[in-house]
């Protein structure tokens, strides 16, 4: 489940703010949990506020087909891989971006299932407006940062490093 803040009642005006709990299907689900919030740097990806809130607007009641407002997501940093772990022969395929075959450090889950580096996607979708591997059309909006992917990272990252016999820091 996301933890998604939104803003006050729709068309109250109101700058209060309501938590709600909400369950997302497809990706985004897939993709773990996170907490969405207010104040997320410019670029970043944004998701339908009545999607976001289960086809819901923030008083609970059903929401119409205009609801235009936009819930900034929520990105962790990006992970430290080490850059000697780019060239082990070891690293897992679902690892690596389809766009720069390199370890991904902020995975970024599109609409489609596919997951991208999050600087390459955003990249990507600047020239084009369709998804690199599916080829069906994307949006910014429909991205968002993939917490599993990157917990098994961060572990297999960690794991490396101890075999190496490293010092083990915070990789974010």
């Amino acid at each position: 489940a996301w933890w998604v803040e939104g803003g006050g009642r729709s068309g109250s005006g109101s700058a209060s703010r309501h938590h709600h709990r909400v369950r997302t299907s497809g990706p985004a689900a897939a993709a773990g949990s996170g907490r969405a919030h207010h104040g997320a740097a410019s670029g970043d990806a944004v998701a339908p506020a009545a999607a976001a809130a289960g086809g819901r607007n923030n008083s609970g009641t059903a929401a119409g087909g205009s609801s235009s407002a936009l819930i900034p997501i929520h990105w962790p940093p990006p992970l430290d891989v080490p850059t000697w772990l780019e060239e082990e022969g070891d690293v897992p395929d679902a690892f690596r971006c389809p766009i720069t075959l390199a370890i991904m450090r902020e995975p970024t889950s599109a609409s489609s299932g596919i997951t991208y580096e999050r600087h390459a996607i955003f990249q990507w979708l600047q020239l084009h407006r369709v998804d690199p591997v599916s080829h069906v059309p994307l949006k910014r909006h429909r991205l968002a940062p993939n917490l599993n992917l990157r917990c098994m990272v961060e572990h297999w990252v960690r794991t490396k490093l101890q075999e190496r016999g490293e010092k083990v820091t915070k990789l974010d």
